[in-house]
Protein backbone atom coordinates (compact mmCIF):
# COMPACT_ATOMS: atom_id res chain seq x y z
CA UNK A 1 0.00 0.00 0.00
CA UNK A 2 3.30 2.35 1.09
CA UNK A 3 3.81 1.62 -2.95
CA UNK A 4 0.08 3.61 -4.00
CA UNK A 5 0.40 6.27 -1.87
CA UNK A 6 4.33 7.05 -3.02
CA UNK A 7 2.63 7.01 -6.61
CA UNK A 8 -0.06 9.20 -5.60
CA UNK A 9 1.94 11.76 -3.83
CA UNK A 10 4.19 11.54 -6.87
CA UNK A 11 1.90 11.81 -9.71
CA UNK A 12 -0.62 14.93 -8.18
CA UNK A 13 -0.34 18.29 -8.23
CA UNK A 14 0.29 20.91 -5.33
CA UNK A 15 -2.99 21.61 -5.55
CA UNK A 16 -4.36 17.88 -5.44
CA UNK A 17 -2.32 16.86 -2.59
CA UNK A 18 -3.61 20.17 -0.75
CA UNK A 19 -7.06 19.25 -2.02
CA UNK A 20 -6.56 15.35 -0.46
CA UNK A 21 -4.99 16.05 2.48
CA UNK A 22 -7.76 19.15 3.61
CA UNK A 23 -10.18 16.05 2.61
CA UNK A 24 -9.01 13.73 4.66
CA UNK A 25 -8.58 16.38 7.89
CA UNK A 26 -12.04 16.60 7.13
CA UNK A 27 -12.91 12.90 7.27
CA UNK A 28 -10.59 11.80 9.93
CA UNK A 29 -12.50 15.32 12.73
CA UNK A 30 -15.70 13.25 11.38
CA UNK A 31 -14.47 9.92 12.07
CA UNK A 32 -13.34 11.51 15.33
CA UNK A 33 -16.42 12.86 16.59
CA UNK A 34 -18.47 9.77 15.89
CA UNK A 35 -15.93 6.91 17.31
CA UNK A 36 -16.51 9.81 20.28
CA UNK A 37 -20.20 9.89 20.54
CA UNK A 38 -20.37 6.34 19.98
CA UNK A 39 -18.68 5.93 23.31
CA UNK A 40 -21.70 6.78 25.38
CA UNK A 41 -23.19 3.93 23.97
CA UNK A 42 -23.71 0.83 26.27
CA UNK A 43 -21.73 -1.76 24.55
CA UNK A 44 -23.39 -4.63 25.81
CA UNK A 45 -26.60 -3.68 24.38
CA UNK A 46 -26.53 -5.28 20.49
CA UNK A 47 -28.49 -2.88 18.89
CA UNK A 48 -25.37 -0.80 19.69
CA UNK A 49 -22.27 -2.88 20.17
CA UNK A 50 -22.21 -3.41 15.99
CA UNK A 51 -22.51 0.83 15.52
CA UNK A 52 -19.43 0.88 18.00
CA UNK A 53 -17.41 -1.48 16.83
CA UNK A 54 -18.31 0.01 13.36
CA UNK A 55 -17.62 3.75 14.46
CA UNK A 56 -14.14 2.63 15.66
CA UNK A 57 -13.06 0.75 12.82
CA UNK A 58 -13.83 3.67 10.42
CA UNK A 59 -11.98 5.92 12.76
CA UNK A 60 -8.96 3.23 12.64
CA UNK A 61 -9.31 2.78 9.13
CA UNK A 62 -9.12 6.70 8.30
CA UNK A 63 -6.13 7.31 10.76
CA UNK A 64 -4.11 4.62 8.28
CA UNK A 65 -4.62 7.21 5.28
CA UNK A 66 -1.22 9.39 4.90
CA UNK A 67 -1.08 12.99 4.49
CA UNK A 68 0.45 14.00 0.86
CA UNK A 69 3.45 15.33 0.81
CA UNK A 70 3.61 19.43 -0.53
Amino acid sequence: MNDFWNKANLSFSGQDRSDYNSWRNDLYELAEKLRDATHGLPEDDPRFSNVCKKAEHMFSTISQMPTLER
